[in-house]
């Protein structure tokens, strides 16, 4: 059991703001970066498209993958300019 010995309501907003700012910079830190990696799965996810389309895409050269041993993984940077390049 964890006791604290607040002196003020003043004192108890403090540690619970210092609290929630240490999560949400845990989070930010969590957050994929410009050129994180994501399987199949993950980037057909993240453009919200089937699989297969990722596929046919992907042999067409719309989207570009990167090979990593027996593995194919797309860079997040790739899939933006993906997405932007067919919206023009």
């Amino acid at each position: 059991m964890i006791v604290f010995n607040i002196e003020s309501a003043k004192e108890l907003e403090e540690i619970i703001e210092r609290a929630i700012q240490k999560v949400l910079s845990d989070k930010k830190s969590a957050e994929p970066t410009k050129d994180s990696l994501y399987n199949r799965k993950q980037a057909a996810e993240y453009l919200d498209i089937s699989l297969g389309t990722l596929h046919t895409h992907t042999k067409k050269g719309r989207i570009r993958g990167q090979r990593i041993g027996s593995r194919l993984l797309y860079r997040k940077s790739d899939l933006d300019n993906a997405t932007t390049a067919t919206t023009k």
